[in-house]
């Protein structure tokens, strides 16, 4: 549970609080994703004589898929979108039962433009959403994926 300030979309989350005034919790949905049922088989660190946290965490879901990853190391670069838990969980059920994966979209909560696989079948497009409402107004609902608020105001007011 995020509490406190960790960054808005306009700004693209560069408006976080300082690192005092953030606080994390346990979500209830955690032992969803860890069950207790899995805490006997992990191995514990023991740290002044006291078992802290498993050595790792084995979730019930590929949680790089569903909360995405960015990065760079030497020499690599990699971006991976994120995916709903509930198509996740939906292809690991069609594998366990021996079908077929399907071929899912990245889905972002809360996104309410599209995300489409382009014709190459290898890249997907991501497309805000807005309305021409008269020749002199166009109302802007949403914007696409990683474009911040501030910044295409910025971008746009520099057009006028």
């Amino acid at each position: 549970m995020p509490i406190g300030q960790f960054g808005t979309r306009n700004a693209g989350g560069k408006d976080f609080a300082s690192s005092r005034y953030i606080f994390t919790n346990l979500n209830e949905q955690t032992r969803m994703i860890f069950p207790e049922e899995d805490q006997p088989l992990m191995n514990y660190i023991v740290e002044e004589g006291l078992s802290i946290e498993p050595d790792y965490y084995v979730p019930v879901i590929p949680l790089v898929l569903a909360n995405g990853v960015e990065g760079i190391g030497t020499g690599w670069a990699t971006y991976i979108p994120q995916f709903s838990p509930i198509d996740l969980l939906n292809n690991i059920r069609r594998k366990l039962r021996g079908e077929q994966m399907r071929r899912i979209n990245p889905w972002y909560r809360g996104f309410t433009g599209s995300i489409t696989l382009n014709e190459d079948q290898t890249s997907f497009v991501v497309e805000g959403k807005y309305e021409v409402l008269n020749k002199d107004t166009l109302v802007i609902s949403e914007l696409p994926l990683r474009k911040w608020t501030r910044d295409y105001k910025t971008f746009l007011e520099e057009l006028a």
